[in-house]
Parts: C-alpha cells; sequence; structure tokens
C-alpha cells in the first residue's frame, strides 16, 4: 500500500499531536477530580467538628438547664469529689466536666457505682473550653474543638431558671473553671 496524491490520511504528527492533546485534556481533569476530592474531604472534616461540638453543647445546655444548684470548679476539684462521694453523696451531685479532649456528664445514680458517665468526644481544646460566670444565674459555655488545620468555636449563654425560682434564691458559685457541679430536683432524660 502505497500513499499517493490526492488521499487524505492521518500522518504520524497528526497522530502525535492528537495523542498528546488527549493526555493533557485527561490530567486537566483528573487533576480537577482530585482537587474536588481535597475539597470535598476537608468539609466533611469541617462538618464533623461542627456536629461534634453542636452536639456536645445542646446536650450540656439541656442537662445543665434544669440545675437547683450550681457551682463551677477546676476538674481536680471535681475528680476529688467525685471519688470522695461515689458511695454515698446526699445531695445527688451531678458533674460536666470539660477533659481529655472530650466533654463528660457525670450523672448521680443510686447504684453502687455511683455515676453514669456520658462522653461527648470531639476534640475539644483545654485552652479554648470553658464554664465561665456571668452573672448570678447565668453562665457562659464555651467549647472549642480543633481538627486537622480547622478550629471550631461554640459559645452560649444559658440562664439558669430554676435558681432564681428556688426558695431561698440560689446563685452560681465559683467563677470559670473546666467543671460544673450541680443538682437538678429531677435528673432529665438524653
Amino acid at each position: 500500500m502505497y500513499l499517493t496524491k490526492g488521499k487524505n490520511g492521518f500522518t504520524f504528527v497528526k497522530i502525535m499531536v492528537s495523542l498528546t492533546i488527549g493526555v493533557l485534556v485527561l490530567a486537566a481533569v483528573f487533576s480537577l477530580f482530585l482537587y474536588g476530592n481535597k475539597v470535598f474531604g476537608k468539609g466533611s472534616d469541617k462538618a464533623s467538628v461542627q456536629d461534634s461540638v453542636r452536639l456536645a453543647m445542646m446536650n450540656v445546655e439541656k442537662t445543665i438547664s434544669y440545675a437547683t444548684t450550681a457551682e463551677i470548679l477546676s476538674t481536680s476539684d471535681a475528680h476529688k469529689e467525685i471519688s470522695d462521694l461515689k458511695m454515698i453523696d446526699l445531695e445527688h451531685n451531678n458533674y460536666l466536666i470539660i477533659e481529655g479532649g472530650s466533654v463528660k456528664i457525670y450523672l448521680y445514680t443510686a447504684s453502687p457505682e455511683g455515676y453514669t458517665v456520658q462522653e461527648y468526644k470531639g476534640d475539644f481544646t483545654e485552652t479554648g473550653s470553658s464554664f465561665e460566670k456571668v452573672n448570678d444565674v447565668t453562665v457562659r459555655i464555651n467549647l472549642q474543638s480543633q481538627a486537622a488545620a480547622s478550629t471550631y468555636d461554640l459559645d452560649s449563654e444559658l440562664v439558669l431558671k430554676n435558681l432564681e425560682r428556688a426558695d431561698p434564691v440560689r446563685r452560681i458559685g465559683g467563677t470559670s473553671g473546666k467543671a460544673i457541679r450541680y443538682t437538678v430536683s429531677a435528673i432529665p432524660a438524653l
């Protein structure tokens, strides 16, 4: 088979140029695909962090909003009280503690163990998470979580209305810390 004048066909150069353009287009599409997966992964991680912080905050607020007494403590004081009063706790104290990257809710039970513990993990930072007294019946809850390169802060002020309704009127004790000791007239179901 010989090529004769007047017949058009693909030359080697045309085929190489076409293949090169095709490879470049495929490389660009593949790069966009990888970039999209990376962005989606970061967004998914950020959403996961936000969800864990929101879940912890929602349960902390739900648990402490029924408090009839409240005092902000250090983590070490809270643990000392829990271990000292584990078997006999006449006041039925409950505790919220921020430590080790999680929020722990210690609910008093009349069992030999003394407390059930609910833990909300969320890579909570020790420096950015705390409880602070705003006024006699309001507590500020700061939760900060960090995952990879993103940090998520959630702050909430919660008025403990049962403190105002108590006779005699009660006030929040302490000023700031990583734990709260509180009692409730009825323990809410989480």
